[in-house]
């Protein structure tokens, strides 16, 4: 029966909620007395239950009553004080940081101390000391592998003997804050918007046949460039290309000139991404701002003696003073450049070729002869001599006309406005090129080749200009062949 007692007794003690420790016991038994003393000094059973307690006593032939005094103890109890911060060695860390905490009774009595962090008064998680000095004076710790409740920030911090002790074993608190690792952003690669600009020539420069120049130019953005080269003969405009597939970043080519036709003749070089889409909204194509010459000159070249190589032509056909590129190997004899022969039962002429330093194009514009069919051999002084392919002249009278419609003179625009373009062509013009030219005859493209739809919604714009006196040309592209039916405005209108 002592038995169950002292148990329902020693229960009794922690429902009570007594703040000690029992730290030894240097009796075997019990003694229900002096158990029951202790309970009276602690506080457990007060003077006001002791009648009760006497009585109940009585009942176990243990008559004499007890006296509410603490004999000589046979617990030893813990004073339990709360634990105290003074100060931190750093009110913020990283990861891998070690903080110091300084103060007074920071040693868990009955296990780990647990830093515990807070986050405006609520829990945040926590992490055990490394190290506790004995005295309770000083507690380390180490932000390796902390665990932060639910990703909360943190701000303060306070010493807790963990859950044996909810409640009365919480330090005060002092500010702390951790940074978390955050891993740098990823910033995307800023991508230019592609754009060619011709440096030169770019309008004004006179050179010479037979020499080489260097056509330069600045780009973003491109990979490959095609080099192409536009006449206009009493204003009408041909185009063909003399390189293909060069290297952007070479940012030039060298250009041997061949003997091209100087008569009445202006040029522009233009440099076109081989993927461009040549509209006014993209930037990847760019042309020479004014028109220069070529003239005629004597030019002594050591003699190269292979034979060329005719693959194919640009077009199969094309008005008089339409550029042509022949393509195919070895078509660049330094020392006596090719002609471009075209032969029928009555006529046997040449025209002068200018070709690529690498041999593989050569570009000829087509002679004055009378309409029809023709074969063409590139050949030289040398008696170089290359294989024949078919060519046709076409007579200008055949071609289908192209009528520009609006703008056709006097209307105004401001930079920005959008206004259709339009013009009327027969079905046989397969597409057309757009081109703006200012009252001094330099021009830049508007649409370098657009399907024959009779209109194009055009976003006004000019270049660099102080001009404001403006006119629109259209080139109609007939099926088949390179015809340029060539139409303008009637006359100027203006662009502010």
């Amino acid at each position: 029966m002592k038995k169950y007692i002292v148990s329902f007794l020693v229960a009794s003690i922690f429902l009570a909620g007594a703040p000690f420790t029992v730290q030894q016991v240097s009796a075997a038994d019990l003694n229900i007395r002096d158990f029951i003393n202790l309970l009276v000094a602690i506080g457990v059973i007060t003077p006001d239950k002791m009648p009760a307690v006497n009585a109940f006593l009585a009942t176990l032939n243990n008559p004499t009553p007890v006296t509410p005094t603490l004999p000589t103890p046979v617990i030893s109890l813990i004073n339990n004080k709360l634990p105290v911060i003074k100060s931190i060695s750093d009110n913020g860390g990283v990861s891998g940081d070690t903080i110091t905490i300084y103060g007074e009774n920071l040693k868990n009595p009955n296990g780990d101390t647990l830093v515990q962090f807070l986050y405006r008064g609520v829990d945040a998680g926590g992490v055990y000391a490394s190290s506790v000095k004995s005295d309770g004076t000083q507690v380390k710790f180490n932000l390796n592998g902390i665990i932060i409740a639910n990703s909360a920030p943190v701000d303060q911090l306070r010493i807790s003997y963990g859950p044996a002790f909810p409640n009365a074993t919480k330090s005060n608190v002092i500010n702390f804050t951790i940074t978390l690792d955050v891993a740098t952003p990823v910033v995307p690669p800023v991508v230019s918007q592609p754009s060619i600009t011709v440096l030169s020539p770019n309008g004004g420069e006179n050179f010479s046949v037979g020499k080489t120049y260097n056509i330069t130019w600045n780009y973003s953005g491109v990979d490959k460039v095609n080099v192409w080269l536009l006449a206009q003969i009493n204003g009408r405009e041909t185009k063909a290309p003399i390189a293909t597939n060069i290297n952007a970043n070479s940012s030039h080519y060298s250009w041997r000139i061949g003997d091209l036709d100087s008569n009445n003749v202006k040029y522009k070089i233009g440099v076109l991404s081989t993927i461009s889409s040549q509209n006014d909204l993209s930037e990847d194509w760019d042309w020479s701002d004014g028109f220069f010459t070529i003239n005629e000159s004597s030019v002594v070249i050591p003699p190269v003696v292979t034979e060329p190589s005719i693959t194919s032509l640009s077009v199969g056909s094309g008005l008089p003073g339409t550029l042509i590129s022949v393509f195919g190997k070895n078509l660049y004899n330094p020392s006596s450049p090719y002609n471009v022969t075209f032969n029928d039962p009555t006529h046997d002429n040449g025209v002068p070729g200018s070709a690529m330093t690498n041999g593989s194009t050569l570009t000829f514009a087509v002679p004055r002869l009378p309409a029809g069919p023709y074969t063409i051999t590139l050949e030289n002084t040398q008696g170089q001599r290359s294989n024949t392919v078919s060519f046709t002249i076409t007579a200008p009278d055949s071609q289908s006309s192209v009528t520009v419609t609006s703008p056709n003179g006097g209307e105004v625009f401001n930079s920005g406005d959008i206004h259709r373009i339009e013009w009327s062509a027969p079905s046989s013009i397969t597409s057309v090129a757009i081109m703006l030219k200012d009252s001094n005859g330099t021009g830049d493209w508007i649409q370098f080749s657009m399907p024959n739809t009779g209109y194009y919604d055009w976003t006004v714009k000019k270049w660099n200009t102080v001009n404001t006196q403006f006119k629109v040309f259209i080139t109609g592209y007939p099926a088949g062949n390179a015809g340029n039916p060539v139409d303008s405005s009637d006359s100027y209108f203006t662009i502010n």
